[in-house]
């Protein structure tokens, strides 16, 4: 029904390191496509570096971007959350309520939703049953290489509701991607 453009910036300690936009729309099938839109490459500093340094600037670089990556895959795996994962969680009652927090809110919480010692809040608007927030506590391979994450939805003018951000933390490397989705036009 929509497309829209999606901001995608990853960022080290603080300091932005890529950013990049697409034009995205839900193929016929469900999957979401992205195609890249240029940006404007502000990157030209006109100097030269030795070899050997470009060769590890890069080598550095490729480490980061798979890194971020992985972040972003697996943060991608919890947000949307999958709806027939929920209903298993449900039915085996690892999907509990979660007292506490505003009072127009509903609070679920499911521990081990993709992997061992992972934790999910899903954060619904208690008057419309929208969701509304999601943060997650998780990891890459092992416990210590945590990933947290978070997202907000929002609602469009005819009631569609759709992920308006979401930002990943890959803890281990100070890398943070964070994702905005914005000016939604009908096809």
């Amino acid at each position: 029904m929509y497309t829209w453009q999606q901001q995608e910036t990853v960022s080290v300690k603080g300091k932005v390191k890529k950013q990049d936009l697409y034009e995205v729309e839900v193929s016929r099938d469900g999957r979401t496509e992205r195609t890249p839109i240029r940006l404007p490459d502000d990157s030209s500093s006109g100097t030269m570096q030795p070899a050997w340094r470009d060769w590890m600037i890069q080598k550095k670089a490729k480490e980061l971007e798979e890194y971020a990556q992985q972040v972003r895959e697996l943060a991608q795996n919890y947000i949307p959350p999958d709806l027939e994962r929920l209903q298993e969680g449900l039915r085996q009652g690892e999907l509990k309520v979660q007292p506490g927090g505003d009072p127009s809110e509903v609070r679920l919480v499911m521990h081990d939703y993709l992997k061992p010692g992972d934790n999910m809040t899903l954060v619904f608007n208690r008057a419309s049953g929208q969701l509304h927030g999601i943060k997650v506590l998780s990891y890459l391979k092992t416990r210590g290489d945590q990933v947290t994450a978070s997202a907000q939805f929002a609602e469009l003018p005819d009631g569609t509701n759709y992920l308006s951000n979401m930002v990943a933390n890959g803890l281990r490397k100070s890398v943070t991607i964070a994702i905005e989705n914005l000016d939604h036009r009908k096809m």
